[in-house]
């Protein structure tokens, strides 16, 4: 729509129809307690967009692009100057907030809201906190923990190293992005 920039969508298009499916998919494997239903889901979801869905092969590999035009890129006069401390102030208190009922939520799945563990609560705040940082120095959008921690959890994961394993994952599929990008958001959705 010209005057709000939202319209209806078409329900019976291809990455609709897809995305259905493969969450459908998802959740029957979850319940039939397959280990990587999501996963599974996923991949099935994007061999169907090649063939129903017109996506395209853009390649396995390439060099990952350069940082520099954000890297360190802050304009912190123009921050500060302004209404910008209150946009900073809603950030900071949006943040806060996700960040800890997120983690509240996937510590609880994991069995970790323990009276003796609650103290580590601490660690994994500062942890965000610093990746938060470090992402805003970088230029990215904002870096948090995530909802979709909870499928690590769900797939047997307590102790770190499943979100080791992704950040490693992650690190690799930026010389993998055409082979990434091959994925269509709508598998993921």
């Amino acid at each position: 729509s010209d005057a709000t920039f939202i319209t209806l969508g078409d329900l019976h298009t291809a990455p609709v129809v897809l995305a259905s499916l493969g969450f459908i998919v998802i959740v029957a494997l979850d319940r039939l307690k397959v280990r990587g239903a999501i996963l599974i889901g996923i991949v099935a979801t994007t061999v169907a967009s090649f063939f129903f869905g017109g996506n395209k092969f853009a390649g396995i590999f390439s060099a990952p692009p350069s940082i520099a035009p954000t890297f360190l890129q802050l304009d912190i006069k123009g921050a500060l100057a302004g209404g910008f401390l209150n946009v900073i102030l809603v950030f900071f208190l949006v943040e806060l907030f996700d960040a800890t009922g997120t983690l509240m939520g996937i510590a609880n799945r994991a069995g970790l809201l323990t009276p003796a563990r609650m103290g580590r609560l601490n660690k994994a705040l500062m942890a965000d906190s610093v990746a938060i940082f470090m992402g805003s120095l970088l230029g990215t959008s904002s870096t948090t923990a995530y909802a979709e921690s909870a499928a690590g959890v769900q797939a047997g994961g307590r102790t770190g190293l499943t979100a080791i394993t992704v950040a490693v994952l992650f690190l690799c599929a930026l010389f993998f992005a055409p082979l990434a990008g091959s994925v269509p958001a709508y598998a993921t959705a």
